[in-house]
């Protein structure tokens, strides 16, 4: 079900005044928002809910969640022990420990530093594959999708729905002083998501 635009706007998009095509408008919109999810690394969707994420230790300082806004952290588990020590995440996702004075940590890696004289020291989450893992509720309340990811469905749906009406065979046309060519489909679809997403690409380590 589509989540980030609806079956009007796109009608309206593409000029549509009646209900008669909605049942393909439909499937392209959920195949644009199939194609979103894709390209942002979001295959959950965009609406709050909650998450459960694994990852790979890699002695990281900080994990990058997929699914923002993060609006709470319920536990962080390493090697399947609770994770004691202060972490907080911003408002980008990134879930990092807090510094503390300088003694023993996690039992794990650590990093220090020094601020303003004082040895300081940032627990890592080690270094095992998929030892970590994050519950949390992250996402957007369904009436307040940002609206750029809604106006990104509904052109690539308007675009998907124009693709599929059109005479496959026919590359170009002309008239007169007028003329055009059809640019490849696939790349014409990865340029709309970068020119209006390519912030929303999520995950890693730091």
């Amino acid at each position: 079900m589509a989540e980030l635009a609806t079956i009007d706007q796109v009608r309206t998009a593409l000029g549509i005044v009646d209900n008669a095509s909605d049942s393909t408008v439909s499937q392209k919109l959920n195949a644009a928002e199939a194609m979103i999810r894709d390209y942002c690394g979001r295959p959950l969707g965009f609406v709050s809910q909650s998450v459960t994420e694994s990852f790979d230790g890699e002695n990281a300082q900080q994990l990058v969640l997929r699914y923002t806004p993060v609006t709470a952290v319920t536990s962080v588990t390493a090697d399947g022990s609770t994770v004691s020590a202060e972490y907080e995440v911003n408002a980008s996702g990134v879930l990092s420990f807090k510094y503390v004075n300088f003694g023993p940590s996690l039992g794990r890696n650590t990093s220090s530093r020094t601020v303003t004289g004082v040895p300081y020291r940032s627990p890592s989450f080690g270094n095992s594959i998929n030892q970590v893992d994050v519950v949390y509720t992250g996402g957007y309340a369904a009436d307040a999708i940002p609206a750029n990811l809604t106006e990104c469905a509904i052109q690539l749906a308007a675009m998907l729905f124009r693709d599929s009406q059109r005479d496959k065979s026919v590359q170009s046309e002309s008239l007169g002083d007028y003329s055009y060519t059809l640019a490849g489909s696939a790349n014409k679809y990865v340029r709309l998501m970068d020119d209006l997403i390519s912030n929303y690409q999520r995950g890693g380590l730091l």
